[in-house]
């Protein structure tokens, strides 16, 4: 986010690793899915909290994919320019949100399986 608040934004690099953050929380929503199919008739908790992180990490990706369309692969659009700066650092914010509640949830899975 410091990097957009100051236009001072790698338009290459930024294309890669969103596209490498993408995956990454795409394939975690998928995880939790099915590890809460796995749980279900074993332990209610993990159920649950599985349930809960991989909608968070769900909403993560969606965000992730508005940003990735933003900035296409491999030229990256125009991460600098002053309206999608703005546009990003929202999304931005609102991924990290997101990933902030998927990690409480995964804190407190780990808590129930200990």
């Amino acid at each position: 986010m410091k990097a957009f608040g100051k236009g001072e934004v790698h338009p290459f690099g930024n294309v890669y690793n969103i596209a490498v953050l993408y995956d990454a929380r795409r394939f975690a929503a998928k995880f939790l899915t099915d590890i809460q199919s796995e749980w279900l008739h074993e332990d209610e908790e993990i159920d649950k909290f599985a349930g809960i992180a991989s909608k968070h990490y769900e909403d993560v990706s969606k965000q992730l994919l508005e940003f990735r369309n933003m900035f296409p692969f491999p030229v990256g659009g125009e991460p600098n320019d002053p309206d999608n700066r703005k546009r990003a650092i929202g999304i931005l914010k609102k991924t990290k949100k997101y990933e902030q509640r998927g990690i409480e949830t995964l804190e407190k899975m780990h808590a129930a399986l200990k």
